[in-house]
């Protein structure tokens, strides 16, 4: 039986290239340099610095809080959160007075799988990147939780702050839940 397989779909990293970026140190110290360029490795949560075309080193998460890159047309800023965990990262969605938001990018690889008897077809025939994603709010008191980009998971992440949610969702209900509708609710809800 000649079986073919698919390219690899999706990717370990958050971005194709590396890019341009700034890291701030344990000590609050920036650090920029034009010649080195940025990538997140999304399976280890790893800051990763181009030394040069072929060659990259992955940087001591213990020595960086935050870092942060700029494609042409997006930017990611990064930051070690402590109310969430002491060695992971996390995308900064929103900062506030308030509330925060940030999301965990991690990524899980998976083989392929496909298997067919002559009647039945079942999995697939590429080794593939699944991305999971997990969003975080944390307050001004440290407290913090999960939720999921679904009203009712944002309404229960919010409950404290419920008539401004509720206005809120009615002002947009045509709008798609993402990061931009996430960002947009909690700026509202961090005004006084």
């Amino acid at each position: 039986m000649i079986t073919h397989k698919e390219d690899t779909r999706g990717s370990r990293y958050l971005l194709k290239h590396f890019a341009p970026g700034v890291i701030v140190d344990n000590a609050g110290h920036i650090i920029t340099d034009s010649f080195n360029l940025l990538n997140y490795d999304k399976i280890d949560g790893q800051l990763m610095i181009a030394t040069d075309a072929r060659n990259y080193l992955e940087v001591d998460k213990e020595k960086v809080v935050a870092f942060a890159f700029k494609t042409p047309d997006t930017s990611f800023v990064f930051l070690n959160v402590p109310a969430l965990s002491k060695v992971n990262y996390f995308l900064l969605i929103v900062n506030g007075p308030k509330y925060s938001v940030y999301k965990s990018v991690r990524t899980k690889f998976n083989k392929a799988n496909y298997q067919s008897n002559g009647l039945v077809e079942s999995g697939h025939d590429y080794d593939e990147y699944v991305d999971n994603e997990k969003y975080f709010w944390v307050r001004n008191d440290d407290s913090a939780g999960v939720f999921e980009l679904k009203k009712k998971s944002i309404k229960a992440a919010f409950a404290g702050d419920r008539v401004k949610v509720d206005a809120f969702f009615s002002q947009h209900k045509y709008d798609d839940i993402d990061d931009s509708f996430v960002r947009r609710l909690v700026v509202y809800l961090n005004k006084p």
